[in-house]
C-alpha cells in the first residue's frame, strides 16, 4: 500500500515537473538543499513554465494594449527568502561589545 502511494506521488511529481525531494520523497542518495535553493528549484522546475504561459497570454494584444507586457517579479520572490534567512540567523562567534575608557 505504501509503495503504491509513493508511486502515485512520484508520478504527480513527474507530471508537474517537480523534483522528488521538494515533495518529500526519497531520492536514493542524500542531497543537501537550503530553503533558498529549494525555492529556486521549485520556481525553475515546477512553476516557471506556468508563469511564462500566463505572462505570455496576458501580454497578448487581445488582452492588453499593444506594446504592454506582463512580467512576474521573480527576483523579489527569491530575494525575500534570502532576506528572511539572514534575519533569522544569529551570529555564533561574536564577543560581547565592551567599552573601554583610555
Amino acid at each position: 500500500m505504501i509503495e503504491s502511494a509513493d508511486f502515485s506521488g512520484k508520478e504527480m511529481c513527474r507530471l508537474g515537473n517537480v523534483p522528488f525531494y521538494l515533495c518529500g520523497f526519497d531520492v536514493g542518495a542524500y542531497q543537501y538543499s537550503t530553503s533558498a535553493g529549494a525555492r529556486e528549484d521549485l520556481y525553475l522546475f515546477g512553476a516557471r513554465q506556468y508563469l511564462d504561459c500566463v505572462s505570455q497570454t496576458l501580454s497578448g494584444n487581445n488582452v492588453l494594449p499593444r506594446g504592454t507586457y506582463v512580467k512576474f517579479d521573480i527576483d523579489s520572490y527569491l530575494e525575500s527568502m534570502v532576506a528572511e534567512e539572514m534575519m533569522t540567523e544569529t551570529p555564533t562567534n561574536t564577543a560581547p561589545m565592551t567599552e573601554t575608557n583610555s
